[in-house]
């Protein structure tokens, strides 16, 4: 019947197929296929749609779930650039689940790179200026308002380590929660030179004493060995470009 849709349910792997191209652009010419009664048919291609981007309602430890781990880079490889990166820039509203993807196949704003680690010291920074026109700046005293920042609500966070220091005032927490925070800051495998990134596993909870409102749940400092950590903004010394900012003052 004339606009009747049939379906192919196991496939098909004949010789012809290779005639037929992977992927079906808007202005590709029809294909025609004829049954044995004379009838012909026009392949209708499918659209298939791809996950990409996870929802802040999942669960911290499946915020890749539903992600494209490389901004859909190997699909813009596969088919011949036809396919876009569908990754976006970081932002106040996904800054929760952004992250970064260091796959050879990962998007760039140019073609795919590789996983590129640059040192950010002075000759680095005046020699992207050189190059770009851009200013970069680390960021640090980001002040901590809420209750949620502690490093008890969040399974991640951030900590400044003095090398052989005293802390001067350490604080005053429940045996428990110093001993969940310094197994995780002992067990970071974070190597930059000026802060320590800890993930605390989600069943390694802090004693709820802590959350007391007389308590400071968020300016913590702890001994652990022979250093000090200072619990500080999750953002403190990240690297942002400024131009903007500062070609507007």
């Amino acid at each position: 019947m004339r606009g009747q849709e049939l379906l192919l349910r196991n496939g098909f792997n004949g010789a012809i197929c290779d005639l037929v191209p992977p992927f079906a652009e808007e202005y590709d010419a029809p294909i025609f296929g004829k049954l044995p009664s004379g009838e012909w048919l026009q392949w209708t291609p499918t659209i298939l749609l791809e996950d990409n981007g996870p929802s802040i309602n999942d669960p911290p430890g499946n915020r890749t779930g539903k992600v494209l781990v490389d901004g859909g880079g190997a699909a813009f490889v596969i088919t011949d650039e036809k396919l876009k990166c569908s990754n976006v820039r970081r932002s106040f509203i996904n800054e929760d689940t952004c992250f970064l993807s260091t796959l050879s196949t990962a998007c760039s704003a140019t073609n795919p790179v590789g996983e590129v680690i640059m040192t950010m010291n002075t000759t680095l920074v005046v020699d992207l200026f050189d190059l770009t026109g851009r200013e970069v700046y680390a960021i640090k005293g980001l002040v901590m308002e809420s209750r949620m920042e502690s490093p008890c609500a969040k399974t991640r966070s951030r900590w400044v380590a003095e090398r052989g220091a005293t802390c001067p005032a350490p604080s005053a927490l429940g045996a428990n929660t110093i001993m969940v925070l310094k197994n995780a800051i002992i067990a970071s495998t974070n190597k930059n030179e000026y802060v320590t990134d800890v993930d605390r596993p989600s069943t390694a909870l802090c004693n709820a004493v802590d959350w007391d409102q007389d308590s400071d749940p968020i300016h913590i400092q702890l001994q652990v060995g022979p250093d000090c950590y200072t619990h500080v903004h999750p953002d403190h010394l990240n690297v942002y470009d400024f131009t903007g900012w500062i070609t507007n003052q």
